[in-house]
């Protein structure tokens, strides 16, 4: 008995079917990494933007507002985060003895020491810049003012000091200088990223990258809820910065000329300050 084969209008039927199919399967999975893909880079973007927003927010949060902030425009801000606030005791010799305030060891341990800051008797703040880093100080110049030092506080002396009339009590506070900055990549040429700088410590570090062009900083001012691009002038005045952070995919989806993008705009407002 001859057993019957395939014809060749089936051969050509199963082959234009098998093509369809393979087509829409090959379709689908380049569909699926394309979607994984550009996922993955709207992730990778998000990272970039979200990344640095909680060491910036905690900074910015420990500016006294009246000096805190040394210099800004719309790519870079100096500011002068608090580390360390305590009361001055007296005076040794051209030292000051301030008794400071418990406070969080790890951050003053890393803190690069700038200066101090003395409030007067009208209530303003005067900023020292520079000088010596604190010292250890004398315990019993601050037991003779009758300034208890609280449990993991620590007495400390400062060079040079307020002037000799400044009374004991006066709030001390202590700080350093930070630049934050929008500048070019070292880790990827070409690209843009967010640059961290501590002036006492020498300290440049480059917290994400790479950001778009229109990553910035902008201001809030006086009597306006909307920020603006330039400070407030005097920079006392300034009541908050709002950070514009535009990140970017390290590179783009497969098959896509250019990278992802995500932004994240927030707000800081600062402290201390009653019409913020």
């Amino acid at each position: 008995m001859r057993r019957r084969g395939f014809t060749l209008i089936e051969l050509v039927i199963s082959m234009v079917l098998s093509a369809i199919l393979g087509t829409a399967v090959v379709k689908l999975l380049l569909t699926t990494s394309r979607f994984y893909g550009k996922d993955a880079s709207i992730r990778d973007a998000r990272t970039v933007a979200r990344s640095p927003v909680g060491l910036i927010e905690s900074e910015l949060l420990a500016v006294e507002p009246s000096g805190g902030i040394v210099s800004a425009d719309s790519f870079q801000i100096t500011i002068r985060p608090v580390y360390a606030m305590g009361v001055l005791c007296g005076f040794s010799g051209a030292n000051a003895i301030v008794s400071l305030l418990p406070g969080d060891s790890l951050s003053s341990a890393v803190a690069g020491f700038s200066g101090y800051a003395f409030r007067t008797g009208i209530g303003a703040w005067t900023y020292v810049d520079g000088g010596s880093a604190p010292g250890t100080g004398a315990a019993g110049i601050c037991t003779a003012a009758s300034v208890t030092t609280l449990t993991g506080g620590r007495v400390v002396s400062l060079t040079p000091a307020p002037p000799a009339s400044t009374a004991a009590g006066t709030p001390i506070i202590l700080y350093q200088r930070v630049t934050y900055r929008f500048a070019a990549s070292s880790a990827m040429p070409g690209r843009r990223a967010l640059w961290r700088d501590v002036a006492a410590g020498s300290v440049s570090e480059e917290l994400a990258a790479p950001f778009r062009a229109s990553a910035r900083f902008r201001f809030f001012t006086p009597a306006s809820d909307t920020s603006r691009i330039a400070p407030a002038s005097p920079l006392r005045d300034t009541r908050g910065v709002e950070l514009v952070l535009d990140g970017a995919s390290q590179r783009p989806p497969q098959e896509a000329g250019t990278a992802e993008t995500a932004g994240l705009t927030t707000g800081v407002f600062f402290r201390r300050r009653s019409d913020r």
